[in-house]
């Protein structure tokens, strides 16, 4: 066994506090207060209270600040909105039961403001009497969801703002509020059966027609009005931006051009438009839109142009000098751009209900129209769901075929449907015209000449064209020789039978 050697062990301990100090050391500093720079230590107990308290009011304010900006922009909107028709409708029927003198035997009398001290009773007997006779300013009946939606508003201020957790008057479970929820359904069944609210007011897409008469008439780029209009018109179409506060948020660094295999582009790069949203909606979106080079209206040196005139970083949209080609330093504001759609389409004389939403409308509807399946305009749109397929629109001639294809059976048409040449295309068949001339024959009843090229016409009033339970005939005294005489050099292509205003044409 090793013997113990104390000046050995005296040394080691040595040693092993010399290592030991500076942590000791750095540790102490760490943990022992510094008396000299913290004012916190040399006040008063009193002092101390106040200044605390200070701390707390403080923290309060910012942790306020911080749930404030968690609630969307469109939610506080409609929250203000929901309870300043509630003090508007309060205001004038306390006013009109005061003017008036009215005794009433009723529990309560006078509207009450929306706040902490309401009870349920009072909330049930007043919201009954809200749904009842809440108007709008021009005296016109709430249709039946926005009278659902000032409920939502008034009970989303009642419970954030008013901290009254409690009430919740849209739940089936709650008995105190079951007389309100007997009044709104009826009342919203009431306005439905008078046909309020049934038509509801959706942006309209810009047609071809319509996008024509904007550059012959506002998008002439010849001033710097006009490109703003075009450059507002187009990011709105092609980026599906809608609304004015996103438009006034673009930062000219969001557009970047570039070129890759395929042809020059510029890449459109968004932002969330709502932070508050989940982290599954917090997605960047990058559109890449390429250049039409042959076309001299093409989006991509459009949105080169428009970015050489204004300043290289910052706001997007700079407010015009009338009259030049410049563009000032100052921004457009958030108003002035709520308005580009209703100048845009009253300088170009274009009439229907146009707003922001028009050119995602028009982008979705375009796509659509074309045969792009559903999720790649998803993609480019933007809108997912059942909010995609509201933004497509069937185009005029979409409709046109749809209704042709639910009218009554048309006797007439039987032939041509079994004709095995009559399921041939448009293209072919003017393809087929164009290998060499075409020889009609045409049988009328109305005795009018039909001159066409190399056309054998039979048309006198003595024949007769009838149908019988679904058969045509046609009755021709043999007398009646064509006009021009047949050949074997010719070749009948097509037969058509004109009858008032019906025709009917075959393809032999």
């Amino acid at each position: 066994m090793d013997q113990f050697n104390p000046k050995v062990a005296e040394e080691d301990i040595r040693t092993l506090t010399a290592s030991l100090s500076p942590l000791s050391t750095s540790f102490k500093q760490e943990k022992e207060p510094d008396h000299e720079n913290n004012e916190d230590c040399l006040l008063t107990k009193e002092e101390g209270k106040v200044r605390s308290g200070k701390h707390s009011m403080e923290e309060k304010e910012l942790l306020a600040l911080q749930q404030d900006s968690g609630i969307p922009y469109n939610t506080k909107k409609a929250t203000a909105w929901g309870v300043r028709v509630w003090d508007e409708w309060g205001k004038t029927r306390n006013s009109y039961i005061m003017e008036q003198g009215v005794q009433r035997n009723e529990l309560f009398l006078y509207v009450p403001e929306l706040c902490y001290e309401i009870t349920h009773d009072e909330l049930n007997f007043w919201l009954c009497r809200f749904v009842l006779e809440v108007r709008r300013q021009d005296g016109s009946e709430y249709p039946p969801n926005s009278l659902r939606l000032l409920c939502c508003s008034i009970l989303r201020h009642l419970r954030e703002n008013c901290r009254r957790s409690d009430i919740d008057f849209f739940n089936k479970l709650k008995p105190d509020f079951a007389e309100f929820r007997a009044t709104l359904d009826n009342r919203m069944k009431q306005l439905q059966r008078l046909g309020i609210g049934l038509v509801r007011k959706q942006a309209q897409p810009y047609t071809e027609d319509d996008e024509e008469r904007l550059w012959q008439v506002v998008f002439h780029l010849c001033d710097a009005k006009s490109y703003s209009f075009a450059v507002y018109f187009y990011v709105c179409k092609v980026f599906a931006l809608c609304a004015a506060k996103d438009h006034h948020k673009l930062t000219v660094d969001q557009f970047e051009f570039g070129c890759d295999m395929i042809n020059e582009y510029v890449e459109f790069t968004g932002r969330p438009s709502n932070p508050q949203d989940s982290l599954e909606k917090l997605k960047i979106i990058q559109t890449r839109q390429y250049a039409d080079s042959p076309n001299p209206r093409c989006i991509v040196s459009l949105l080169r142009r428009y970015l050489c005139m204004i300043p290289r970083e910052g706001s997007f949209y700079r407010r015009p000098v009338p009259g030049t080609m410049q563009f000032s330093e100052q921004a457009i504001g958030v108003h002035t751009l709520e308005r580009y759609s209703k100048e845009i389409c009253e300088a170009a004389g274009i009439s229907g209900h146009h707003t922001g939403h028009s050119g995602r409308v028009s982008s979705a509807t375009t796509l659509y129209n074309r045969g792009f399946d559903e999720q790649s305009i998803k993609e480019r749109t933007g809108p997912t769901g059942s909010l995609a397929k509201g933004y497509r629109r069937p185009s005029p001639a979409q409709m046109k075929a749809m209704s042709d294809c639910l009218q009554p059976p048309n006797p007439l048409k039987k032939i041509s449907a079994c004709s095995p040449s009559s399921s041939m295309s448009s293209e072919d068949h003017s393809s087929s015209q164009d290998e060499g001339p075409s020889n009609i024959i045409i049988i009328s009843e109305d005795g009018i000449d039909h001159p066409q090229e190399i056309t054998t016409i039979l048309s006198r009033p003595e024949v007769t064209i009838t149908e019988q339970s679904g058969v045509l005939k046609i009755e021709i005294p043999p007398r009646n020789l064509p006009l021009v005489p047949l050949s074997s050099v010719h070749t009948i292509t097509k037969l058509k039978i004109v009858k008032g205003d019906i025709v009917l044409e075959l393809n032999l």
